[in-house]
């Protein structure tokens, strides 16, 4: 009759080493990590969703080398009359090509928020939502690029103050449910005292775009971009949690965009 008992270590026996559980990343930073610390939180909700960010990106190349086939070759012609229609017809077919590009780009965007939350959502999932928020979205876009437009022809020098105050505009609109002018306004109200946080993203996208340059490092920078495609709405998301950041947003929808202030 045998008894168990504890196993004991011999001298010279080595206990075997035990799992460590991994932590989670969590979906929003409770402290804010840096742009560089950020890059973890966005590579998460990325490849929680990877399957639909590769889809909607296959999409867009597919699309681009679609338009450039029927506006490409096609273009050239001997005869004055045909070169006219074809140029026509490439013009119109680069306006639908630039409007199904901001339909994937709202596409994205909600699935960016989703993956962030850590929900599921496919390709037709996001392609359904983009498309409901179209007329909005591109609305958003146009005004924004006539904004930066406006702030580069004042001597470059305001764009640097007013573009990272615009940054989370799109993600009010999407995930705040709010409308054009009051997602400029919660956008720059949420980015007050956080411009820091903005420039700090735009600098590692810089970085990406430098090791895009050089031959070796194409493939890096591909993946690393795609990987880093969340910054922003995670920092929508951390800068929404802020008991001033929800306050302000609120405000903004109830009364309206707020003048600009430095």
């Amino acid at each position: 009759m045998s008894t168990d008992q504890p196993e004991t270590n011999t001298p010279g026996q080595q206990a075997a080493p035990q799992q460590v559980p991994q932590t989670p990343v969590e979906p929003v930073p409770s402290v804010w990590p840096g742009a560089f610390g950020l890059y973890k939180h966005s590579k998460a909700a990325v490849m929680y969703n990877i399957a639909t960010f590769l889809g909607l990106i296959g999409f867009s190349i597919l699309i681009s080398v679609a338009s450039s086939f029927v506006t490409g070759d096609r273009a050239v012609s001997f005869d004055g009359g045909n070169s006219f229609q074809m140029s026509g017809m490439g013009s119109i077919v680069n306006v639908i090509v630039q409007l199904v590009s901001i339909w994937i780009s709202a596409a994205i965007a909600i699935a960016l928020v989703v993956s962030v939350k850590r929900q599921k959502m496919s390709v037709s999932e996001s392609l359904r939502d983009g498309g409901a928020i179209f007329l909005p979205f591109l609305g958003l876009n146009l005004l924004l690029g006539l904004i930066t437009v406006a702030s580069v022809l004042l001597f470059v020098i305001p764009v640097f103050f007013v573009l990272p105050r615009l940054m989370l505009a799109q993600y009010f609109l999407i995930e705040g449910k709010l409308g054009v002018m009051e997602s400029i306004s919660a956008s720059w109200n949420a980015t007050k005292g956080n411009v820091g946080k903005v420039w700090g993203i735009f600098g590692v996208n810089v970085l990406l775009v430098l090791l895009f340059m050089t031959i070796l490092g194409i493939p890096f920078a591909l993946y690393f971009g795609v990987m880093y495609q969340a910054a922003i709405p995670v920092l929508y998301l951390y800068l929404k949690k802020l008991p001033q950041t929800s306050t302000a947003a609120v405000s903004a929808a109830s009364s309206g965009p707020t003048p600009p202030q430095s």
